[in-house]
């Protein structure tokens, strides 16, 4: 093992003095909805946090402030949609939760806690240190904030020319069951290669554990439930946006949002966040063969392929369909969780400039994914014990995408005349 040297000055100086505090902050479940109900609702995304949005034939969960929850109350009723209060104070859920604190380890990193952003750099650094031959670290690019947008490229070799997969996480900064997905794969890549050796010896994997670094951090010093980023768009009461609607692929279309303050705000123009800028730009400009994009996310229980903006699928959703169902498949062997496949506008709900829409559709990779990864507590806050059943049955999935990416044969390569 080695110790990878991390200066620990300023990694608390950053927290903010005053957490945000949800007393008396309530989740609210509906029933099941409606045509009419789902139409009544519709307009209240913009102003409401929706953590399942309205879909017909499934049930709503609201969270809502103490100055919200009457207003609420009042237009459900006004609806005749019932509901019930699922948590009635989600701040003493949240302090039965462990402090987030650092842990910087022996050049490798837990799964029986939430690591920090500092930790996670720590592990990908070590492991390029300890693997030079497998592992290479580098940035893509710099947060608002200035963090690094931290990438490993794992590879056994193939100069180049073998198909590719990318993986990011936590695009949204609440969902903190992602990054360990990430992790997890990069552990069992690099650390466990004796075992996974055709996965790493016939696909590069391109691995981003944290997205929205900034927002990520703010989740763990200030605002457990922050989802955007961390812009100031003119208005400081709404700080952020949603860069998961900003990229260039038809942005500001449906089921995105121009007010400042929505969790769905896209942004002042595509592509306004150096987060999404950046994405899309190594993406656009890398060498590497990418034959599948991987967005974990969650939560949901759900395997999404394009399109998000139109219920219309690609001309090749079949081929789509099916690797999705054998991940799916594969996932379920292992402790029965059964994940839905499908297009995201079909299953889900309508939103432009999604990610994994501008990576089929304006970085043309073929195999384009979001998973939805399970809901843990109330929904975004799982417990540090629902890590390890998540990462490892998820990671059957990912070996599926390997294993189907990794039997794509590479085109002819053409070497320059040596001088």
């Amino acid at each position: 093992m080695i110790w990878t040297p991390v200066i620990l000055l300023g990694l608390l100086s950053g927290v903010s003095a005053e957490r945000k505090s949800y007393s008396g902050y309530k989740i609210l479940d509906t029933e099941a909805l409606n045509e009419r109900a789902v139409k009544a609702l519709s307009p209240l995304t913009n102003v409401l946090d929706f953590w399942d949005s309205p879909r017909v034939g499934k049930p709503s969960r609201i969270l809502v402030s103490p100055s919200e929850y009457q207003q609420v109350r009042n237009v459900l009723g006004s609806q005749h949609i019932e509901f019930d209060v699922l948590v009635s104070d989600l701040e003493s859920s949240l302090e039965q939760e462990p402090a987030s604190q650092y842990e910087l380890r022996n050049g490798s990193i837990s799964f029986t806690k939430f690591n920090r952003l500092a930790e996670i750099h720590a592990y990908l650094d070590a492991l390029a240190e300890k693997y030079p031959q497998l592992v290479s670290v580098s940035s893509i690019g710099k947060s608002l904030e200035g963090r690094d947008l931290k990438l490993i490229k794992i590879s056994s070799g193939g100069n180049g020319t073998r198909p590719a997969i990318f993986i990011d996480a936590a695009i949204h900064a609440r969902e903190w069951i992602a990054p360990p997905v990430a992790l997890y794969t990069i552990q069992q890549l690099v650390e466990n290669y004796t075992v996974h050796k055709d996965l790493v010896d016939n696909v590069d994997w391109y691995i981003l554990p944290v997205l929205n670094p900034d927002g990520y951090e703010y989740t763990h010093t200030t605002d457990r439930f922050w989802r955007k980023t961390r812009s100031n768009n003119g208005d400081p009461e709404c700080l952020g946006v949603d860069a998961n609607r900003n990229f260039d692929f038809h942005w500001g279309e449906v089921g995105s949002s121009t007010d400042l303050c929505s969790q769905s705000y896209s942004g002042p123009r595509a592509l306004s966040e150096s987060e999404a800028a950046s994405l899309a730009q190594y993406l656009l400009e890398s060498p590497a063969k990418f034959q599948l994009y991987l967005t974990l996310h969650s939560y949901g229980k759900l395997l999404l392929h394009p399109w998000r903006w139109t219920t219309d699928t690609p001309e090749d959703v079949e081929d789509l369909s099916s690797l999705g169902k054998k991940a799916a498949d594969a996932l379920e062997k292992v402790r029965g969780t059964k994940y839905k496949v499908g297009s995201s506008a079909g299953i889900l709900y309508y939103s432009a400039g999604t990610s994994r829409d501008w990576a089929k559709g304006k970085a043309g990779i073929k195999y384009s994914y979001t998973m939805e990864l399970p809901a843990g507590g109330s929904g975004f806050n799982p417990p540090p014990s629902d890590i390890i059943p998540v990462v490892t049955e998820t990671f059957e999935a990912i070996k599926v995408f390997g294993k189907a990416i990794g039997s794509i044969k590479p085109p002819d390569v053409k070497l320059s005349d040596e001088k």
